[in-house]
Protein backbone atom coordinates (compact mmCIF):
# COMPACT_ATOMS: atom_id res chain seq x y z
CA UNK A 1 0.00 0.00 0.00
CA UNK A 2 1.11 3.94 -0.60
CA UNK A 3 1.62 5.93 2.32
CA UNK A 4 -1.02 8.49 0.08
CA UNK A 5 -3.47 5.83 0.51
CA UNK A 6 -2.69 4.78 4.07
CA UNK A 7 -2.55 8.35 5.45
CA UNK A 8 -6.23 8.78 3.65
CA UNK A 9 -7.41 5.41 6.10
CA UNK A 10 -5.95 6.67 9.00
CA UNK A 11 -6.98 10.54 8.82
CA UNK A 12 -10.60 9.18 8.49
CA UNK A 13 -10.69 6.61 11.27
CA UNK A 14 -9.34 9.15 13.65
CA UNK A 15 -11.98 11.85 12.03
CA UNK A 16 -14.38 9.38 13.03
CA UNK A 17 -13.46 8.84 16.61
CA UNK A 18 -12.81 12.32 17.59
CA UNK A 19 -16.83 13.00 19.58
CA UNK A 20 -15.53 9.25 21.10
CA UNK A 21 -12.36 10.28 22.31
CA UNK A 22 -13.81 13.05 24.20
CA UNK A 23 -16.11 10.88 25.70
CA UNK A 24 -13.90 8.27 26.89
CA UNK A 25 -11.81 11.25 28.55
CA UNK A 26 -15.10 12.27 30.68
CA UNK A 27 -14.88 8.90 31.90
CA UNK A 28 -11.48 8.88 32.91
CA UNK A 29 -10.78 6.42 29.85
CA UNK A 30 -7.49 6.66 27.86
CA UNK A 31 -6.87 2.85 25.82
CA UNK A 32 -9.12 3.01 22.71
CA UNK A 33 -8.89 1.36 19.32
CA UNK A 34 -7.89 3.61 16.73
CA UNK A 35 -7.60 2.03 13.73
CA UNK A 36 -9.90 -1.73 13.85
CA UNK A 37 -8.43 -3.60 10.42
CA UNK A 38 -11.25 -4.75 7.62
CA UNK A 39 -14.04 -1.69 9.80
CA UNK A 40 -11.24 1.17 9.17
CA UNK A 41 -10.00 -0.38 5.65
CA UNK A 42 -7.13 -2.35 5.80
CA UNK A 43 -7.52 -5.72 7.41
CA UNK A 44 -4.32 -6.23 8.19
CA UNK A 45 -3.53 -3.51 10.29
CA UNK A 46 -4.86 -2.29 14.24
CA UNK A 47 -4.27 0.17 15.80
CA UNK A 48 -4.25 0.47 19.65
CA UNK A 49 -3.81 3.54 22.11
CA UNK A 50 -3.05 3.52 25.70
CA UNK A 51 -2.42 6.68 27.17
CA UNK A 52 -0.23 8.52 24.96
CA UNK A 53 1.39 5.48 23.35
CA UNK A 54 0.35 3.92 20.52
CA UNK A 55 0.91 0.14 19.14
CA UNK A 56 0.25 -1.04 15.78
CA UNK A 57 -0.45 -4.70 14.81
CA UNK A 58 0.49 -5.35 11.30
CA UNK A 59 -0.49 -8.68 10.00
CA UNK A 60 2.12 -8.99 7.36
CA UNK A 61 5.34 -11.22 7.62
CA UNK A 62 8.25 -8.80 6.98
CA UNK A 63 6.17 -5.86 7.31
CA UNK A 64 8.51 -3.44 9.19
CA UNK A 65 10.72 -3.46 6.57
CA UNK A 66 8.55 -1.41 4.52
CA UNK A 67 8.87 2.49 5.28
CA UNK A 68 5.60 3.05 5.01
CA UNK A 69 5.08 1.82 8.55
CA UNK A 70 7.83 4.23 9.75
CA UNK A 71 6.01 6.81 8.11
CA UNK A 72 2.57 5.81 9.63
CA UNK A 73 4.11 6.08 13.58
CA UNK A 74 5.49 9.82 12.89
CA UNK A 75 2.34 10.72 11.10
CA UNK A 76 0.24 9.85 14.44
CA UNK A 77 3.00 11.94 16.74
CA UNK A 78 2.41 14.59 14.56
CA UNK A 79 -1.52 14.19 14.75
CA UNK A 80 -0.94 14.15 18.19
CA UNK A 81 -2.96 10.86 18.50
CA UNK A 82 0.49 9.41 20.39
CA UNK A 83 3.86 10.77 21.35
CA UNK A 84 5.45 7.14 21.36
CA UNK A 85 4.72 4.46 18.79
CA UNK A 86 5.45 0.76 18.47
CA UNK A 87 4.63 -1.90 16.06
CA UNK A 88 4.22 -5.77 16.65
CA UNK A 89 3.77 -8.08 13.49
CA UNK A 90 1.70 -11.06 13.34
CA UNK A 91 1.27 -14.11 11.30
CA UNK A 92 -0.91 -12.63 8.55
CA UNK A 93 -3.57 -16.32 9.72
CA UNK A 94 -4.58 -14.30 12.99
CA UNK A 95 -5.94 -18.04 14.25
CA UNK A 96 -2.30 -19.01 14.75
CA UNK A 97 -1.89 -16.20 17.39
CA UNK A 98 1.74 -15.95 16.99
CA UNK A 99 4.08 -12.73 16.45
CA UNK A 100 6.30 -13.70 13.70
CA UNK A 101 9.48 -11.61 14.67
CA UNK A 102 10.82 -10.11 17.35
CA UNK A 103 8.95 -6.93 18.65
CA UNK A 104 11.67 -4.46 18.48
CA UNK A 105 12.24 -2.58 22.27
CA UNK A 106 12.78 0.33 20.38
CA UNK A 107 9.56 2.51 19.00
CA UNK A 108 8.84 3.13 15.12
CA UNK A 109 8.86 6.73 16.25
CA UNK A 110 8.93 9.02 19.68
CA UNK A 111 10.60 8.53 22.61
CA UNK A 112 11.11 4.72 24.26
CA UNK A 113 8.62 4.08 26.98
CA UNK A 114 9.38 2.04 30.34
CA UNK A 115 8.64 -1.76 29.60
CA UNK A 116 4.99 -0.89 31.60
CA UNK A 117 3.05 1.56 31.82
CA UNK A 118 -0.56 2.40 32.77
CA UNK A 119 -3.73 3.46 31.60
CA UNK A 120 -7.26 3.97 32.51
CA UNK A 121 -10.99 2.62 31.64
CA UNK A 122 -13.90 3.85 33.21
CA UNK A 123 -11.80 5.44 36.36
CA UNK A 124 -9.43 2.22 36.85
CA UNK A 125 -6.24 2.07 36.09
CA UNK A 126 -4.32 -1.40 34.57
CA UNK A 127 -0.77 -2.36 33.48
CA UNK A 128 0.69 -2.29 30.32
CA UNK A 129 3.38 -3.69 28.57
CA UNK A 130 3.22 -1.92 25.23
CA UNK A 131 6.28 -4.28 23.57
CA UNK A 132 5.77 -7.69 25.16
CA UNK A 133 4.23 -10.80 23.86
CA UNK A 134 0.48 -11.32 21.82
CA UNK A 135 -1.19 -9.04 24.37
CA UNK A 136 -0.32 -5.42 25.65
CA UNK A 137 -2.39 -6.88 29.08
CA UNK A 138 -6.07 -5.17 28.20
CA UNK A 139 -8.54 -6.40 26.10
CA UNK A 140 -10.32 -3.25 24.36
CA UNK A 141 -13.10 -4.67 23.29
CA UNK A 142 -13.99 -5.91 26.32
CA UNK A 143 -14.11 -2.27 27.74
CA UNK A 144 -18.31 -2.35 27.95
CA UNK A 145 -18.87 -5.61 28.98
CA UNK A 146 -16.32 -4.99 31.83
CA UNK A 147 -18.75 -2.59 32.72
CA UNK A 148 -21.90 -4.11 32.51
CA UNK A 149 -20.20 -7.17 34.66
CA UNK A 150 -19.01 -4.36 37.39
CA UNK A 151 -22.57 -3.40 37.72
CA UNK A 152 -24.63 -6.64 37.66
CA UNK A 153 -21.67 -7.88 40.30
CA UNK A 154 -21.76 -5.38 43.07
CA UNK A 155 -21.33 -7.85 46.17
CA UNK A 156 -21.52 -11.08 44.50
CA UNK A 157 -19.55 -13.68 44.73
CA UNK A 158 -17.93 -13.69 41.12
CA UNK A 159 -15.78 -16.77 39.11
CA UNK A 160 -13.41 -15.27 36.65
CA UNK A 161 -13.06 -18.16 34.42
CA UNK A 162 -9.96 -17.26 32.64
CA UNK A 163 -8.78 -14.41 33.72
CA UNK A 164 -5.43 -13.38 32.57
CA UNK A 165 -4.24 -9.78 33.68
CA UNK A 166 -7.34 -9.74 35.87
CA UNK A 167 -9.21 -6.90 34.04
CA UNK A 168 -12.63 -8.28 34.39
CA UNK A 169 -11.68 -9.11 38.35
CA UNK A 170 -10.32 -5.61 39.02
CA UNK A 171 -13.60 -4.04 37.52
CA UNK A 172 -16.04 -6.17 39.49
CA UNK A 173 -14.08 -6.23 42.67
CA UNK A 174 -13.91 -2.39 42.64
CA UNK A 175 -17.94 -3.16 43.27
CA UNK A 176 -17.03 -4.94 46.40
CA UNK A 177 -17.77 -8.46 44.59
CA UNK A 178 -15.49 -10.96 45.83
CA UNK A 179 -13.71 -12.37 43.15
CA UNK A 180 -11.99 -15.63 41.72
CA UNK A 181 -9.27 -15.62 39.58
CA UNK A 182 -8.47 -18.34 37.54
CA UNK A 183 -5.55 -18.58 34.76
CA UNK A 184 -3.23 -21.27 33.49
CA UNK A 185 -0.50 -18.74 33.71
CA UNK A 186 1.17 -17.36 37.12
CA UNK A 187 2.95 -14.60 35.47
CA UNK A 188 -0.87 -13.41 34.08
CA UNK A 189 -2.30 -13.83 37.64
CA UNK A 190 0.62 -11.82 39.18
CA UNK A 191 0.23 -8.96 36.92
CA UNK A 192 -3.21 -9.20 37.86
CA UNK A 193 -2.25 -8.93 41.46
CA UNK A 194 -0.34 -5.76 40.54
CA UNK A 195 -3.44 -4.31 38.74
CA UNK A 196 -5.21 -5.15 42.07
CA UNK A 197 -2.52 -2.87 43.80
CA UNK A 198 -2.67 -0.27 41.30
CA UNK A 199 -6.26 0.36 41.93
CA UNK A 200 -5.68 0.22 45.69
CA UNK A 201 -8.11 -2.51 46.14
CA UNK A 202 -6.82 -5.46 48.71
CA UNK A 203 -6.79 -8.63 47.44
CA UNK A 204 -7.29 -10.07 50.70
CA UNK A 205 -10.43 -12.05 50.81
CA UNK A 206 -9.92 -12.67 46.89
CA UNK A 207 -8.05 -15.62 45.20
CA UNK A 208 -6.06 -16.24 42.75
CA UNK A 209 -5.69 -19.63 40.62
CA UNK A 210 -3.15 -20.90 38.13
CA UNK A 211 -4.77 -23.87 37.53
CA UNK A 212 -6.34 -25.50 34.27
CA UNK A 213 -9.77 -24.35 34.20
CA UNK A 214 -11.52 -28.21 33.94
CA UNK A 215 -9.76 -28.89 37.01
CA UNK A 216 -10.06 -25.86 38.89
CA UNK A 217 -14.37 -26.70 38.30
CA UNK A 218 -13.85 -30.42 39.86
CA UNK A 219 -11.46 -29.21 42.83
CA UNK A 220 -14.12 -26.14 43.50
CA UNK A 221 -17.26 -29.04 43.46
CA UNK A 222 -15.51 -30.71 45.88
CA UNK A 223 -15.22 -27.40 48.15
CA UNK A 224 -18.69 -27.05 47.10
CA UNK A 225 -17.62 -23.92 45.92
CA UNK A 226 -20.74 -21.47 44.63
CA UNK A 227 -20.75 -17.97 42.68
CA UNK A 228 -23.34 -15.73 41.79
CA UNK A 229 -21.80 -14.45 38.83
CA UNK A 230 -19.66 -16.61 36.54
CA UNK A 231 -17.36 -14.68 33.37
CA UNK A 232 -15.76 -17.06 30.93
CA UNK A 233 -13.98 -15.36 27.86
CA UNK A 234 -11.52 -18.30 26.80
CA UNK A 235 -8.50 -18.02 24.19
CA UNK A 236 -9.42 -19.88 21.27
CA UNK A 237 -6.58 -21.84 22.05
CA UNK A 238 -3.95 -22.55 24.72
CA UNK A 239 -1.70 -24.95 26.45
CA UNK A 240 -2.12 -25.88 29.84
CA UNK A 241 1.23 -25.48 32.10
CA UNK A 242 1.26 -29.37 31.57
CA UNK A 243 1.28 -29.04 28.11
CA UNK A 244 -2.50 -30.09 27.73
CA UNK A 245 -4.17 -28.21 24.70
CA UNK A 246 -7.36 -26.61 24.91
CA UNK A 247 -9.77 -26.13 22.05
CA UNK A 248 -12.73 -23.61 22.52
CA UNK A 249 -14.14 -25.18 19.56
CA UNK A 250 -13.87 -28.66 20.93
CA UNK A 251 -14.11 -28.34 24.14
CA UNK A 252 -17.12 -25.24 24.82
CA UNK A 253 -19.95 -27.33 25.69
CA UNK A 254 -17.65 -28.95 28.74
CA UNK A 255 -16.63 -25.87 29.86
CA UNK A 256 -19.61 -24.22 29.52
CA UNK A 257 -21.53 -27.46 31.98
CA UNK A 258 -18.73 -27.01 34.33
CA UNK A 259 -20.19 -23.20 34.87
CA UNK A 260 -23.30 -24.89 34.99
CA UNK A 261 -22.46 -27.04 37.62
CA UNK A 262 -21.25 -24.06 40.25
CA UNK A 263 -23.90 -21.45 39.44
CA UNK A 264 -25.93 -20.79 42.29
CA UNK A 265 -30.00 -20.56 41.77
CA UNK A 266 -30.72 -17.75 39.37
CA UNK A 267 -26.90 -16.81 39.21
CA UNK A 268 -25.20 -14.96 36.17
CA UNK A 269 -23.15 -17.03 33.06
CA UNK A 270 -21.42 -14.53 30.77
CA UNK A 271 -19.27 -16.48 27.63
CA UNK A 272 -17.45 -14.73 25.02
CA UNK A 273 -15.33 -15.81 22.15
CA UNK A 274 -13.51 -14.05 18.97
CA UNK A 275 -13.58 -17.26 17.36
CA UNK A 276 -14.68 -16.04 13.50
CA UNK A 277 -17.09 -18.51 12.88
CA UNK A 278 -19.43 -17.88 15.95
CA UNK A 279 -21.65 -14.81 15.83
CA UNK A 280 -23.69 -13.90 18.85
CA UNK A 281 -26.73 -15.41 17.79
CA UNK A 282 -25.33 -19.27 17.27
CA UNK A 283 -23.07 -18.54 20.95
CA UNK A 284 -26.21 -18.06 22.56
CA UNK A 285 -28.02 -21.37 21.16
CA UNK A 286 -24.44 -23.11 22.61
CA UNK A 287 -25.25 -21.49 25.88
CA UNK A 288 -28.88 -22.15 25.70
CA UNK A 289 -28.07 -26.14 24.88
CA UNK A 290 -25.20 -26.84 27.10
CA UNK A 291 -27.31 -25.31 30.21
CA UNK A 292 -29.97 -27.14 29.48
CA UNK A 293 -28.28 -30.20 28.20
CA UNK A 294 -27.26 -29.97 32.44
CA UNK A 295 -30.81 -29.31 33.49
CA UNK A 296 -30.32 -25.55 34.02
CA UNK A 297 -32.86 -23.23 31.77
CA UNK A 298 -32.02 -19.31 31.77
CA UNK A 299 -33.14 -16.15 29.77
CA UNK A 300 -30.97 -14.10 28.08
CA UNK A 301 -29.26 -10.62 28.64
CA UNK A 302 -28.87 -8.49 26.31
CA UNK A 303 -24.91 -7.26 26.19
CA UNK A 304 -23.74 -3.91 25.13
CA UNK A 305 -22.87 -3.80 20.96
CA UNK A 306 -19.00 -3.82 20.21
CA UNK A 307 -17.02 -0.58 21.43
CA UNK A 308 -17.54 2.36 18.81
CA UNK A 309 -13.73 2.10 18.25
CA UNK A 310 -13.86 -1.18 16.87
CA UNK A 311 -16.34 -0.39 13.67
CA UNK A 312 -19.12 -2.50 12.13
CA UNK A 313 -16.89 -5.79 12.10
CA UNK A 314 -17.65 -7.78 15.25
CA UNK A 315 -14.20 -9.09 16.45
CA UNK A 316 -15.88 -10.37 19.46
CA UNK A 317 -18.83 -12.67 19.96
CA UNK A 318 -20.85 -12.34 23.75
CA UNK A 319 -23.76 -13.73 25.70
CA UNK A 320 -24.97 -13.35 29.05
CA UNK A 321 -27.44 -15.56 30.55
CA UNK A 322 -28.98 -15.60 34.08
CA UNK A 323 -30.69 -19.10 35.46
CA UNK A 324 -33.67 -19.88 36.21
CA UNK A 325 -33.15 -21.73 39.19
Amino acid sequence: MTWEALEKLLAAALSRRATLKKRLSDDNTTAYRLFSGRADGLEKLVIEVFDSVAVLQIYEAGALADPVWKRAAEWLIHRKAATSVYAKVFEPERFRAKVSESVPLEPLAGPAVPSEITCCENELKFIIRPYEGLSSGLFLDQRENRKLLAQMSAGEKVLNGFSYTCAFSVACAAQAAVVTSVDVSKKALEWGKRNFALNDLDITGHKFYADDIFEFYQRANKRRDRFDVIILDPPSFSRTAKGKPFSVHRDWRKLLEGAASLLEPRGTLFFSSNLSRWDSKFLSKMVRDALEGFGRKGKAITVPKPPEDFGSAETLSAVLFQLAD
